[in-house]
This record gives structure tokens, sequence and C-alpha cells, in this order.
């Protein structure tokens, strides 16, 4: 093709992408007579139908009234696709057009092998436009926005971060796709973090090493593609062509898209931004399952995904930096943004947990030594504490305290007494400044505070870590300094430009669009490094900025909420949405407006809160069953996740209005289930512990999880269980649990009382705990279930001690359930620790689906003697040996309160059945036995027929006809149907069931099992 061909397509010499020049002069060669001789709507049709022009584009073709207007632009839509375009539209001119029909299809066959030699192969083409986009763009990368020309390659910043699956157990980042022999090939998989946490970095850090690396996730990815979803796009064809394919891309839409479709199982495609609007072909792709091959993997923010729970396989968790890589993090901005190790020497201090590197060490002393001329200079300033950055401050954080505090002291002279004051305070600051030291560490995980830090530290300004809030607040103004010093603005210009970009984080809100556009006189806003252009690689002037973390957006939005008056924010209010897009915003407003809340717009919001805890109440009330008594009524029961909103906004307000702390602590469900797939956050459970403490919650049972994801939050439990121990409307508290250690320290701390104040009025100074009786420990009913199924894990002594503490302070349980634990010293431990006080007042004891040994059933033995009130003993598939089973048995000859034996699911061999019937023989008060799902042969039924036989009180016998053999059914059928037995008992399970009728005796015990009339 010479230069005079290409002379001839001027028209569309400015369409970069599409139809190969070829193709064009065809199209060329024909225009004048296509916009003469052909009717547009005779040919529009078709192309809809082939899915080349879209309802938009035809609604724009016959937007004028001329024909050859009309055909001029749907060729000049034409032009920008590529793939078979040309093709469908010659074919489109055969029904009315066929002389331009003829003529166009012999020049296109002629021009065809052109035309292919110029078409690129699909796949490895898109492969190589990714690779090379990737590692183009993240190359040089800039990971600190607020220095400008700072850049660097992405994997030479990067800190490895932590990835929790739902165990708690921690997954490398490029294995998330990994699975075992016999498991099904997770397709998708979503990886939810908190904002700030990381989540679009490790997008891109996975992307870049793809483009290094087609095999670093495991598996031969030949496409990776990575969507940010924040810019938004009517479809993904658009998306990817807007994002990745951009410029000289020789592929159009719909063919990159058919590429995609016939290599799905090698295609990966990684979505950033679950949480921003879903077009309706994202919405086919994540929930309708048009390509079922394809590898997805989802960044979303935490509980965003509950409509993609039965679609993904696979959850893991991101909670930030990963152990001892918040430090590398501090050495690794120093170093780029080129800062004096001086200023952050301090602070690295704190940070470090573990044994400082080498390299670190010796950058630490020549920071030390490089300020030690300033000291000798005389300089007053005094040492700061834990919350100030400031990095004069160069006295040992972590001070050995060799302080010695015993629990009694002689009386002293009053310099004595001085001293012991003086070593109080000492010790007191020093744990205050060890909590300090552990909530920047604990805030230095989330890779966006770490970097708040280090601007703060370089700024030498000091760290107010009360809440997220504040340490945001001191960012921003940080922030607004910095461009006051480097652009030499005003304090004036650049409020301005912070108030208007303030403006737009609200808007953006308002809209559910992360995207804004910016005027050029507005380019101020750009320079506080808080906003980023939105990736487009199709638009020549782009004006679509974004925000770079949502935290920030969140928190802009709720300071122009703030700032905007009382009337601008009850409109919000009022026309907010219960969603978790605006949680964020509204609990930064909160926090704002701490102790200030007595407004219309707070009265106004938390009457919308108020109404929506209602809401969830009524729904869950009628999803329950409809009660045939009050002794089958049922407490309404609620989520956490379910009333976040509510808690964090308690969590973080100074209610001065009590009325309204009031009204919210009484809306929430009077059953509270403290569970969630995944880290439930911080200030959620902060929120439970407030309202916990109220005098008007009217939650009674509380239902909780202790797994390892929990000790992500530990503190936020500890506190929890702290409030537990000061609320007498709690009544029931289950525990869910893997981690022994967890489960332990909280019992102790909700079972054990505080101690007193050490100090008395003679100077002396004790530490003891109130008597048991007077804890104020108002728990009826304690269940705890084992969820880990571990049996040969070791018992510290920490965790013995604290459960030793716990179960001596359980003395007025009704209900006490230990269930499927298999550590059978664990098992003995609460069995040998159970207070005497404890048999004054326990009803029903319960360790069904544990492992006891014989020791313990020697214990257990005890506490069945020393019985005054249980009435109900539950051991169900409980594992035990037949020499331990006959020990605890033989108690029962003696015991004059229990009225209900389950042994359902326990492998008995005759010896125990023999013992059982003896024990029995004797017995005058079980009025229920259970034996489901035992297995018995002939001799253990005549066993059981002679328990019947004997024992005059019993009323019903349960057993599971299927594994009873048909001697021995039909043994226990005939001892049924005695005269002797027909106004006694029922012999449920073997096809017989009699029961006396004057009794009113409901069948359904599973309500209460000790409901015998």
């Amino acid at each position: 093709m010479d230069m005079s061909d290409k002379s001839r397509c001027h028209r569309w010499a400015h369409i970069k992408t599409g139809m190969v020049l070829a193709e064009r002069l065809i199209l060329d060669k024909y225009y004048e007579q296509l916009l003469n001789d052909v009717k547009a709507d005779t040919v529009v049709e078709h192309l809809m139908n082939k899915e080349i022009i879209t309802q938009d584009e035809s609604t724009e073709i016959f937007s004028t009234l001329r024909n050859n207007e009309q055909m001029s632009t749907l060729i000049d839509f034409l032009v920008p696709k590529s793939g078979n375009v040309l093709d469908e539209f010659v074919e489109s001119l055969k029904p009315k057009n066929e002389q331009v029909y003829q003529q166009m299809h012999q020049d296109y066959q002629a021009a065809k092998a052109d035309i292919l030699a110029n078409k690129p192969q699909g796949l490895p083409y898109c492969n190589n436009i990714l690779r090379e986009r990737y590692s183009t763009a993240y190359a040089k990368w800039n990971p600190i926005p607020w220095y400008t020309k700072v850049e660097t390659d992405i994997a030479e910043f990067y800190c490895q971060q932590q990835l929790l699956n739902l165990n708690g157990k921690s997954v490398n980042a490029f294995q998330v796709f990994d699975y075992k022999e016999g498991e099904k090939d997770p397709h998708t998989v979503v990886i939810e973090g908190d904002p700030g946490t990381g989540k679009s970095t490790l997008a891109k850090y996975m992307a870049y090493k793809w483009s290094l690396d087609e095999n670093v996730f495991g598996r031969p990815f030949q496409l990776l593609i990575l969507l940010d979803l924040k810019v938004t796009a009517p479809t993904v064809k658009v998306m990817m062509m807007e994002q990745l394919f951009g410029g000289d891309c020789k592929l159009a839409e719909r063919e990159i898209w058919e590429v995609m479709n016939m290599h799905q199982a090698s295609t990966l495609l990684i979505i950033d931004g679950y949480e921003d609007n879903l077009n309706d072909e994202m919405k086919s792709l994540l929930f309708e399952n048009i390509m079922p091959e394809l590898h997805i993997l989802v960044f979303s923010q935490t509980n965003f995904t509950v409509r993609l729970m039965h679609r993904y396989q696979r959850k893991v968790i991101l909670t930030g930096f990963a152990k001892s890589q918040a430090e590398e993090y501090v050495q690794k901005y120093v170093k780029l943004a080129k800062k004096p190790w001086e200023h952050f020497s301090s602070f690295l201090n704190k940070l470090v947990v573990a044994k400082k590197s080498t390299e670190l060490q010796k950058l630490l002393d020549a920071a030390k030594k490089s300020q030690e001329p300033q000291r000798r200079r005389g300089s007053s300033e005094s040492a700061t504490s834990v919350t100030s950055a400031k990095p004069r401050d160069e006295r040992p954080l972590e001070r050995e305290n060799t302080d010695k505090v015993s629990t009694k002291l002689s009386r002293s002279s009053s310099k004595g007494q001085g001293n012991d004051q003086q070593q109080q305070q000492d010790s007191n600051g020093e744990n205050s400044n060890q909590s300090k030291i552990a909530s920047l560490r604990h805030y230095s995980q989330v890779p966006l505070y770490c970097s708040f830090f280090c601007l703060l530290t370089d700024m030498r300004m000091s760290i107010d870590l009360n809440s997220p809030t504040t340490i945001v607040e001191q960012f921003v103004s940080c922030i607004k300094l910095k461009l006051i010093e480097r652009e030499k603005e005003s304090r004036f210009e650049a409020n301005r430009a912070y108030a208007m970009l303030s403006e737009r984080a609200m808007d953006t809100i308002k809209k559910g669009s992360a995207t804004f556009i910016l005027a050029k006189e507005d380019h101020m806003m750009t320079k506080f490094g808080l906003i980023q252009l939105a990736t487009n690689l199709t638009a020549e002037d782009n004006q679509r900025y974004m925000f770079g973390n949502r935290l920030i957006q969140e928190y802009l939005a709720a300071k122009n909420l703030d700032t905007s008056g009382t009337d601008e924010a009850s409109r919000f209010f009022q026309n907010m949405s219960m969603t978790p897009i605006s949680y964020n915003v509204v609990v930064f407003y909160c926090s704002i407006r701490k102790s200030d809340n007595d407004t219309p717009a707070t009265r106004e919001l938390f009457a919308k809160i108020l109404q929506y805890n209602k809401r969830r109440g009524k729904a869950s009330r009628m999803k329950m069953p409809a009660a045939t008594s009050p002794e089958d009524s049922q407490l309404v029961e609620g989520k956490i996740m379910d009333y976040q909103l509510s808690l964090e906004c308690v969590a973080v307000m100074d209610m001065a209005r009590r009325d309204l702390g009031k009204k919210i602590v009484e809306s929430l469900p009077e059953r509270f289930t403290v569970k969630h797939e995944g880290i439930i956050p911080r200030l959620s459970l902060t929120g439970l512990s407030k309202m916990i403490k109220f005098n008007h919650t009217t939650i009674q049972e509380v239902d909780l999880r202790l797994d390892l994801l929990a000790k992500e939050t530990l503190e936020a439990y500890k506190s929890l269980a702290t409030a537990m121990k000061t609320n007498v409307h709690i009544k029931t508290l289950r525990i869910y649990w893997t981690e022994k250690d967890l489960m332990a320290d909280f019992l102790q701390t909700v079972c054990c009382p505080e101690p007193e104040d050490p100090a008395n009025s003679t100077g002396q100074m004790e530490i003891r705990r109130k008597k048991p009786d007077q804890t104020g420990f108002h728990l009826k009913n304690l269940e705890c279930i084992d969820e880990s199924g571990k049996k040969l894990d070791q018992l510290s002594p920490k965790m013995l001690n604290n459960m030793r503490e716990a179960c001596s302070n359980m003395t007025k349980l009704e209900t006490f359930a230990f269930q499927n634990c298999h550590h059978m010293s664990l098992v003995g431990s609460i069995i040998k620790n159970l207070p005497t006080k404890f048999a004054d007042n326990l009803r029903i004891l319960d360790f069904s689906g544990c492992q006891m040994s014989i020791v313990a059933s020697q214990d257990l033995n005890g506490k069945l003697m020393e019985s005054k009130s249980l009435e109900g003993l539950i051991l169900a598939n409980l594992k035990i040996d037949a020499m331990a089973f006959n020990t605890f048995i033989a108690a029962f000859s003696s015991n004059r309160t229990i009225v209900l034996l389950d042994l359902s699911g326990i492998r008995l061999d005759n010896v125990c059945f023999f013992s059982l019937s003896e024990a029995l023989k004797i017995n005058n008060k079980l009025e229920k036995l259970f034996l489901r799902q035992v297995p018995m042969d002939t001799r253990a039924c005549k066993e059981v027929a002679r328990i019947l036989k004997i024992n005059k009180m019993l009323k019903l016998l349960t057993v599971t006809q299927e594994v009873v053999s048909e001697e021995g059914r039909r043994v226990l059928g005939e001892e049924s149907q005695t005269e002797t037995r027909k106004n006694r008992a029922v012999v449920d399970g073997i096809g017989v069931e009699y029961r006396q009728r004057p009794t009113n005796e409901r069948a359904n015990t599973k309500r209460n099992p000790l409901s015998v009339k």
C-alpha cells in the first residue's frame, strides 16, 4: 500500500484504532455511493443484531432526518471498530442494495489477504499488550503522592502484606487459587479488607509480578486483566479498552472479549473496588456465570460481598502489613523520600518489636550521634510522650521495669510512703506509655496509617492516637501545611482548595461515583496529593480524577457535611441509604461531632438508625416460628454486622442526650450474635461494649466466636468481656471457640472480679480479689462449644490458671455446657475446678461430644454425689471407655436430683448396660433416659427392659430402632406393652409408643428437656 493510498483515508486519520488500512480504503472508495444509495435503517437493524452497533449509537444515528447524514454517522461509528465489522456491514447491504453489495463484496474478497496479514493473533497480541502495560505503568510508580517527583519500581517499595483465611491462618497472596487433590478449583476468590489496608496496591503488585512471570500464581495464566471499578464505564469491554488496551490497540472491544471467552481457563480477571458501582456486564460475569471457567479475584471493602456469598469459593482477609513489615515500610519511605534518618529514629524505635537488623541498627546509631551536639547545646525540650513523633525525644521507650510490686508491704515512714506513691505514679506512667506504644504499632500495621505517621514524623508534628478520625485530621492538617510550604501558596488559597476538595468528596458519595471532573482553574486541588487521574487510555482530554484512597474520600465528605450546616446534614441523613457504602462517612461525622452531638442533624441520624434497627428486629421476628406456649417462645436474634452502624456511631460519640442512647440500646435484639465470616470491626465491638454497659439494654443472650481472626481485635474482645461482667440483664453466654487460650482469657475476664485498689489508708499495697459471691457474676447459662477439633496440643500454665479462676467463680450458673472438646486434660481440669457452691444452683450439666478420662469421670462422680439441685446430665456422643463410664454411673444409685440422663451416641458394651441397670434399680428420681443412636444387642435390650420393669419413676425412654437388634426390639416392645407399664412410661423409637393421655404432655421436649409432667 503506497503513500497515495494512505492519503485517500484522510477523513479517518485521527482514529488510531479499529479497521486496518485496507478496510478503510474500501469504505472510502464507496463512501459517496453509500451515502446516496443506501438507506440507513436497512442496515442498522442487522448490525445491532450482530452487536456491532449499540442502542445508544443507533439513537445518535437517527437523531438527524437526512439519510446521508445518518449513513455518515454510521460509518464513523464503524471505522473505530475491528474484527468482522466490515464483513457484516457488507452482508447487511445484500437484501436491499444488491448492486452495491456485489461491488463491495468483490473488492473486500480481493483485499482480504492484505487484511488478514495486518490482523494480529488474538491471545499472543493481548498477552504482549497487557505485560507491556503493567511493566511500564508500575516500573515508575509513585507510592507517596504528596511527594510529586518520587517514582520507584513497585516491587522495590512493596512490603509484604498479611492475608488470613477464614480459619485465621496465613495465606500467600500468590497461592489464593491453590487447591488440594480432591478439591474443586476455586474460580472466584474474594479478598476483603478495610480502607487503607493496601488492596489496590496488592492488586497492582500482582499484575506487575505477572508481567514478569506468567506462572507467578502457580499456574500459567496467559491473560491477567486488572480492572479498577472506581473508573466507571457502561460495559466491561469499554473498561478494558479505556484502562488497558487503548491507544494503538489493533483489536476491537468485541475481539478482546472473544479472546477472553475462548481462553477462560487461562485468564485471570482481577476486580479492584468491588464496592463501587457494577455495570450490567460485570454483574453477568459475577452472578450469571457467563464465563464459567474464568478465574476471578475480587478486591472489596469489608462487608460488601454479601451478594457474592453463593458465587465465590474462597474468601481471604487482608489485614495490612505482615509481621515486622511496618518498620521496613518506614525504612523504604525514608530512603525514597530522601529524608534524614534522625527525623525517624524515635518513631522506628517504637515500631520495632523483634531484634533490629544490622543495617537498621547502624542507621539508628548514626542518627543518634547526629543528635548529640543538639543536646550539648542545652536544648530545654522536655521528653515527649509516646504520642509525640518529634525526633528529639531519644529517651528509652521500653525501659525495663525493675520495680517489684509485692502484694503486702510493711508500714513505713512518711518518707517511705512518699517513695511508694512515686513508684506507683512511675508504674502507672510506664503502663500508659506501653499502652500508647501498642496503639502506635497497631495502627502502623495499616499501610495508609503508617504512611500518615511517616509524614507527621517528617513534619515534626505530634501523633494523637485517640481514634482513626484524629489520625486522619492530623494528616490532612499536615498536608495543608506542606502545600503552603512547598507551593508558597497562602493559607487562604490552601483552605479554599481543601474546602472545594471536600465538596467533591461529598458529591461523589451522594452520586455513588468515585470519579469527578476538575476544571483547569481548580488544578490546585491536585497538589494535595489526595487525588489522582482516573486511568483512561482512549480519552484525548482526560480531566477525570478520583481519590487515591476511599478512607480519605469518606473523611473529607464527613468534614464537608459538618461544615455545611445542620440543615444540609439533616437532608443527607434523610436521603441516606442504610448500606455499608455510607457507613464510614456517618461514623467519621459522629466522631467529628463527638461531644457536640445534640443537634437536629444527629437527632435525624439516630432516628434513621432507630427505624432501621426496628425493621431488622421486625424481620427477625417474622422469621421465627409461632410459639404454641410461653415455654416455646424464642428471643429475637440479631447479628452484629446487621447493627454495625448504630454500634460504631455510639462507639465514637459521647452521648450528650441519654434518651437517644437509651432508645438505640433498647432497639437491639434480645439475643445478640457476635459471629461473622471475617474480622469483626474493632469499632463495632467497642460500640457493643458501650451499649452493654447501659442499664436499659435489652440484650439477654450473647453468642460469640473466638477464633484466630478474633486475635486481630483482641483488646476489643477483652473490653466486651469486661462490659458483660457488669450487665445484670445478660443471662446466657455461648462461646464457639477454636483458640482455647482466647476462650480461657475471655471466661476469666467475664467470671472473675476486678482487683481492688491496691493502696489503703495505712500506706500498704494489697492486690486481692473480692469473694466469689460479691463478684457481680450474673450469668445463669454458659455454653462453650469447641470447634477446633484438636486433641493433643499443649495447655499453657496461663490458660489452665485462667480456666481455674473462671470455674471457681461460676457459683450462680443454672446451666453449664462444655461441648465437643477432645482434649481430655482440659475437660478434666474444668470438672475438677467446678466450685462446691456450683452444686447449689446448677440444674443442667452438659459435656456432650467431649472426650473424658477415667480421672475426670471420678471427679464427675464426686460432683454428682455433692449435687443438690442438678436435674439434667447430658453426655450425648461422649468419648469414654467402659471403665470410666462404670466409674461415674455408679453415682446414680445415690443421686436424688437428676431427672434426665442423655447418653445418646455413646458406644456402650453389655457391662456398661449392666452397670446402668444396677444404678437405676436404686435410683428413684430419673424420669427421662435418652439412648438415641446407641447400638444395642439382645442382651443390652434385656438390661434396659430390666430398668423399665424395676424403676417405677422412669417416664420416657428413647432409642433408635435402626441400631437395635431385631430380637432386642421385640424385648423392648413387649416390656412397653405390659399392663404394669401402660400408665407410666413411653418407649420411643422402636415403632411402639404409648403415652398416658391425661398428662397432656407434648412429644417435642427439645425446647426444655426437663419438662416432664
